[in-house]
């Protein structure tokens, strides 16, 4: 929101927000990942502080959390205090898995970059996860020091309206940042490459 500073709304979104959060019985899982700086060099930093991560069963549960009054009454309810709903933006996505990596605990240290993808051209959602696969396994081959590699396409072919089309996600441990560098060579085969670099 742009009459509160960024670290109001950090202070908000990883206390009072996720709290409200938690009461989602529907959820599988509930990751924040928080903007840090710097940025992945020569590429246009995003205009979002951060990108929520929530796992649902199945897509027809994902769909529903919109009715359902734990997210209504708390969750929803709380967004105006703090976020810019004019450019608030969802994805609905199907994730692989790279690079698995070992497992993380709720506040473990570690460094992730977010890449926030749009499809070049005329190139819709299933084109665009014919290209990401073979471009994350050579992220994960390429990348000094990375943890995990993910990526993720939208399974709407309108993409609910989304700026983008897909993420790839690669994760560090909290030293391992200046490695992030080598990212810049993906946006050599995917246009209007959006990033992220936010710590878990």
């Amino acid at each position: 929101r742009p009459d509160i500073s960024d670290e109001q709304f950090h202070q908000h979104w990883s206390t009072t927000h996720a709290d409200h959060a938690k009461r989602i019985t529907t959820l599988q899982r509930y990751v924040q990942s928080h903007r840090i700086d710097p940025g992945v060099a020569d590429l246009e930093d995003s205009i979002y502080e951060g990108v929520a991560e929530v796992w649902f069963v199945d897509l027809a549960t994902a769909a529903g959390m919109g009715e359902d009054p734990n997210y209504v009454d708390y969750a929803q309810a709380d967004e105006p205090n703090f976020i810019d709903l004019p450019n608030l933006a969802f994805l609905l996505t199907d994730e692989h898995v790279v690079a698995a990596g070992p497992a993380v605990a709720a506040d473990a240290p570690e460094t992730k970059a977010i890449l926030l993808l749009r499809a070049s051209g005329e190139d819709g959602p299933a084109r665009l996860r014919e290209r990401l696969d073979p471009l994350a396994d050579g992220l994960a081959r390429a990348l000094p020091g990375v943890r995990r590699v993910t990526w993720a396409a939208s399974v709407d072919e309108d993409e609910c309206g989304a700026p983008f089309a897909g993420i790839f996600g690669c994760r560090f441990d909290s030293d391992g940042v200046d490695t992030r560098c080598g990212l810049v060579h993906v946006d050599s085969k995917i246009d209007d490459i959006m990033i992220i670099t936010a710590a878990k």
